[in-house]
């Protein structure tokens, strides 16, 4: 997961009150304003055909307003994000993110001190950045994040009190930091991008999630994502995570940390609930739930019913997810490795030993996973009990 955040500032819309600074900020027309945040919210609640008609509705009443080519390639992007065990959304994304920074700069040629212009380029350049960085090409992920961070502070120097427009550089302030530390191998690859500052980072995160016009919930997400992976602040991730969910019920991205946050923090009667619920939406094959998110799923499901001590049925959702993983991952994976563990435990408990030996010795041998060498050495020594 963590090699899936991006060096890059990452903003959904921008605009402000401004009007002296630029006659024509795209978005003082109250009609078009409504149009652009019905659009945002039909994305984060996964109604892409309704968003569809409103993005191409922008495009065609406001033909010189950058936000309806915005709308349709972040679109575009959560249609990536939701489908990620395929490549088919790739170069649809990567056409319509291309033609908002042409747009954008064809603007900026003519007038370059055209606000809203320089942040749909900045919003762009950002959404590319982290699509570089998910295919994991560093370097190009680093130069986009970069390139718009830059934009960026050009921008608040028009706009400094602009709360959207913090995000961004609150983003490049914090990854810019944190990612080097956590992932050494790319530092090298990285080493031209000037650090920034974790703590103000986050700073500017929380302000932008409280009070910007159009960046707080992909500002809210960002903080989901920075206490969950990085500061493991259960507590203050998982009432972000209720929050999203509760807004947008659809979108099984918010529901999945809703999930794992309530497993983390050992609310097991309502995570149990919540992966049963996953599963089911998966199996009736509900946009957005993927074989990633059902392997995962069936992992947190079976492990929550072993500790319940309902040992064939755990039985039967962890091989289902170490099964899936093995379809899904180009090479072993936790889920995989953990699951197996817990297999051999299962087996342990009924009494086959020769089963869980079987389990305990693919681990083994298989990559560490939060001390799963350990404890599989341990159960071969002395049965799991």
């Amino acid at each position: 997961m963590k090699s899936k955040i991006i060096l890059s500032a990452l903003i959904l819309l921008i605009f402000t009150n401004i009007t002296k600074i630029n006659a024509q900020w795209y978005v003082m027309e109250t009609r078009a304003d409504s149009l652009v945040q019905l659009g945002i919210n039909d994305i984060y609640n996964v109604d892409f055909a309704s968003c569809e008609k409103i993005y191409k509705q922008i495009q065609r009443e406001y033909p010189g307003n950058l936000a309806g080519l915005f709308l349709e390639a972040t679109s575009d992007w959560w249609k990536l994000q939701l489908n990620s065990t395929t490549r088919q959304y790739d170069r649809q994304f990567m056409n319509s993110i291309n033609k908002v920074i042409n747009k954008s700069q064809s603007v900026i040629d003519t007038s370059k001190f055209d606000l809203g212009a320089i942040f749909f380029k900045a919003a762009a350049i950002g959404y590319r950045a982290r699509y570089y960085s998910i295919r994991e090409q560093w370097v190009n992920a680093a130069m986009d994040g970069h390139t718009a961070y830059k934009l960026m502070i050009e921008g608040l120097k028009l706009a400094p009190n602009n709360r959207d427009m913090l995000f961004g550089v609150g983003y490049y302030n914090y990854f810019s930091q944190v990612l080097p530390e956590q992932m050494p191998i790319i530092k090298p690859l990285i080493s031209f991008i000037p650090m920034g500052n974790k703590k103000v980072g986050i700073k500017q995160i929380k302000a932008s999630s409280e009070s910007a016009r159009y960046a707080a919930v992909e500002a809210e997400i960002v903080l989901l994502q920075i206490y969950y992976q990085f500061e493991k602040d259960y507590d203050n991730a998982i009432e972000i995570a209720r929050s999203l969910h509760k807004k947008y019920p659809n979108n099984p991205y918010f529901y999945k940390y809703l999930g794992r946050l309530t497993y983390i923090l050992s609310y097991f009667n309502e995570s149990e609930k919540i992966w049963y619920d996953l599963l089911k939406k998966g199996s009736k094959r509900t946009y957005g739930y993927d074989d990633l998110l059902a392997r995962e799923a069936m992992y947190y499901y079976g492990d929550i019913l072993l500790n319940k001590g309902q040992y064939d049925r755990a039985l039967k959702y962890l091989t289902s997810s170490s099964k899936m993983s093995n379809k899904v991952d180009d090479e072993s994976s936790g889920f995989v490795t953990l699951s197996n563990l817990k297999i051999g435990m299962i087996y342990d408990k009924k009494n086959n030993r020769k089963k869980a030996l079987e389990y305990y010795n693919k681990v083994e041998s298989a990559k560490d996973y939060l001390g799963s060498k350990s404890k599989a050495r341990q159960y071969i020594q002395n049965p799991y009990r």
